[in-house]
């Protein structure tokens, strides 16, 4: 499983900040959410810093990838019964080059444009 964020537009994206939550508790090591330290496959996580960040148009970043594997089977089955419940919220805030701004919500479709970041 995987949690991405996209450029879906034609020009670069400077994100500006990247929130992610539990149950709506913030939260800063999807390590820690995802327990990792009761994990018998610890190399199967690889977690990214999203923010600050330059993405040109059309690329894309991942926030966290956890390959499934029969070692953490079980506990990755959890975890993704988490994220389907929708339990994990993640937001992030991003400008263009023209210092126009918008939040990005994975709960909420459309991007709402802000005045800053």
């Amino acid at each position: 499983m995987s949690f991405q964020l996209r450029n879906a537009g034609s020009g670069p994206a400077r994100i500006e900040w990247f929130k992610s939550s539990l149950d709506e508790r913030p939260f800063d090591s999807w390590r820690t959410v995802v327990k990792l330290e009761q994990a018998q496959d610890k190399r199967a996580l690889t977690t990214w810093d999203v923010a600050p960040y330059f993405m040109k148009g059309g690329d894309s970043l991942n926030a966290m990838r956890w390959e499934r594997t029969d070692q953490n089977a079980a506990q990755w089955d959890e975890f993704d019964t988490t994220r389907r419940a929708g339990r994990i919220h993640l937001q992030a805030c991003y400008c263009s080059i023209f210092d126009e701004c918008w939040t990005a919500d994975s709960k909420i479709f459309k991007p709402k444009p802000v005045p800053r970041c």
